[in-house]
């Protein structure tokens, strides 16, 4: 039996081949697609599939393609089916073309073993403005080496990447969906001072100071910041956060010393955190707000960020 099903499948790969009009033998693409399968009964599949192709430039595609089959399983060793597929093709930077296909599937199948040897004829029409006839044949050769063994390990190795997976992706997903900016919204101001109006012929001080959410220790780098050494060399900083709560303490306190130094009319502080874990939950804000008594107070978030475990060493 499997030598003549072996003989009709190489018949009808070389009748087919002697009747085909072109052949393309230059034709390589790179293809993304996904597919959901549904079977009503056991010998009918149903099956729809979203695929896009790129075509010399793997980053544009120029080609997608969606599609409704029908497959029905005659025989263990024979199949057939239909497909209808609409297309979208670009054919320039802002110019798509429009097409449809409908497939006829045709493909008998023999096994020796581990080896399998199917031919495929898909008769296909295709309709834009004319309709096009094409015969499509592929033969292929299979070789199954998957066991009860290793296909255990496949799946508890693909369990784990899997869950990996699931665990990172859901956590990037919390990041973005919970981080936000300022936005345009009215700032609450804690109104201390007893100035309420400035003079115009008075002239008042100001200064700007980035805290550093208090870190910023003498021997303190951040992993964000490059520059180059005495020597002309290129360094990197290294931490992400403090190096502990104390030194936060101390530097919060060594800024609110040197503000107060100055005896400003106006301050405007960059990077004050409130229960950041980079700055082991200090409020600096509270801090400066009970030493300035006397001054007006305005908070603003400039960002409000999830936990992001980077860089892994400075957790």
């Amino acid at each position: 039996m499997k030598k003549k099903l072996l003989l009709l499948l190489s018949c009808i790969f070389i009748v087919s081949h002697l009747f085909a009009g072109d052949v393309f033998l230059q034709d390589f693409r790179t293809r993304a697609s996904f597919s959901l399968n549904y079977k009503p009964i056991k010998a009918i599949t149903l099956n729809w599939t979203e695929e896009a192709r790129f075509k010399d430039n793997s980053s544009k595609f120029d080609r997608i393609y969606s599609g409704l089959g029908i497959t029905y399983n005659a025989h263990k060793n024979f199949s057939m089916g239909a497909v209808y597929e609409f297309q979208v093709l670009q054919k320039a930077k802002d110019y798509f073309q429009f097409r449809h296909r409908v497939k006829f599937v045709l493909q008998p199948n023999v096994s020796f073993g581990r080896f399998n040897l199917s031919l495929r004829e898909m008769p296909q029409m295709t309709y834009s403005s004319s309709v096009d006839w094409q015969l499509r044949s592929r033969l292929k050769l299979n070789y199954s080496f998957m066991n009860k063994h290793l296909k255990r390990i496949l799946l508890c190795v693909g369990g784990v990447l899997g869950t990996v997976i699931l665990v990172a992706g859901g956590f990037v997903g919390y990041i973005f969906l919970s981080y936000d900016r300022i936005g345009d919204i009215e700032l609450d101001i804690t109104s201390n001072s007893k100035n309420t109006n400035l003079n115009i012929n008075e002239s008042y001080s100001v200064s700007t100071y980035n805290i550093g959410f208090g870190a910023y220790s003498q021997d303190y780098t951040f992993f964000l910041d490059t520059g180059y050494d005495i020597d002309g060399n290129e360094t990197c900083g290294y931490y992400s956060k403090a190096k502990s709560k104390d030194e936060v303490l101390t530097n919060s306190n060594g800024s609110i010393d040197v503000m107060k130094s100055l005896d400003l009319d106006f301050m405007l502080l960059q990077e004050v955190d409130i229960k950041s874990t980079r700055s082991y939950k200090v409020n600096q804000n509270e801090l400066f707000s009970n030493e300035f008594k006397t001054y007006d107070n305005v908070f603003a978030y400039n960002f409000n960020s999830a936990f992001m475990p980077y860089p892994l060493y400075d957790m």
